[in-house]
């Protein structure tokens, strides 16, 4: 894990009502409340604690939809399906075989 301390000290940012100096591009705060309403305000961490975890899901989708749908105003032929039919591999019982997936994404905790 990399921390990046506040050199100028947790007091004097904390408390500051200018917005925050650095920006985290891709990153989901927690979002409105019940009502909602949406404080931008640094003690209500609820909502306004930014993450990078939760967007990991939607690159996974949208990296999905791209790859099937990109192409769709250049010469996308409508009629062929957008998914590529897998073809069926036959084997031999006998043998065992070890089955090599491997995920469309990786994600890391850090």
């Amino acid at each position: 894990m990399h921390e990046v301390g506040c050199t100028q000290g947790f007091e004097l940012w904390y408390n500051r009502a200018e917005s925050n100096p650095n920006v985290i591009c891709g990153a989901f705060v927690g979002g409105p409340d019940k009502n909602d309403g949406f404080s931008d305000d640094r003690s209500n961490y609820e909502q306004t604690e930014p993450t990078l975890s939760a967007s990991a899901p939607l690159v996974d989708i949208f990296a999905k939809l791209q790859s099937l749908y990109c192409n769709i105003g250049e010469g996308y032929n409508h009629n062929e399906s957008p998914m590529p039919q897998q073809k069926t591999q036959r084997y031999n019982q006998d043998e065992s075989q070890v089955p090599q997936h491997k995920t469309p994404s990786e994600y890391y905790s850090l």
